[in-house]
């Protein structure tokens, strides 16, 4: 079970970690801007789900800690170990990560490469010479 939450924790880190980066210690107030990148939007709705809707000034000291220096891997580690001691608590917590990790992993996470398959025959030599498939891979990059 402990290996079990670990792993839950890592897979869930980087979308709380974003989402603390993003909001600050407002991360876990009522959301009134829905503008925020996938990922991070996910990320947020995981927090307030586990810790509730706060104000900022009654956010949990890893939240604050890590929204003061969001690159900090040992604040990154704290909030780990808070969420891992939350989820112990509460078996259907649990359950309702998994499944909001599942649909973001699938709907929010970002896909780093998006293929195209063209097919062509006759007159649309301008796809392919002659006839044929050509593959291309498109990777997004970073700006």
């Amino acid at each position: 079970m402990a290996e079990d939450i670990t792993q839950l924790v890592g897979e869930l880190s980087p979308y709380v970690t974003a989402a603390v980066a993003a909001y600050g210690a407002a991360v876990l107030e009522k959301a009134r801007d829905d503008s925020a990148e996938a990922g991070v939007a996910w990320g947020r709705k995981m927090l307030q789900r586990i810790f509730g809707t706060r104000s900022e000034q009654d956010v949990p000291e890893p939240i604050r800690d890590l929204a003061d220096h969001p690159d900090d891997a040992d604040l990154q580690a704290m909030l780990r170990d808070r969420i891992s001691r939350v989820l112990r608590q509460d078996h259907d917590l649990i359950c309702d990560v998994r499944a909001f990790l599942g649909y973001a992993e699938t709907q929010a996470a970002p896909h780093s490469a998006i293929a195209v398959t063209a097919l062509a025959a006759d007159h649309a030599q301008q796809a392919v010479q002659g006839r044929g498939s050509q593959t291309n891979t498109f990777r997004m990059t970073s700006e």
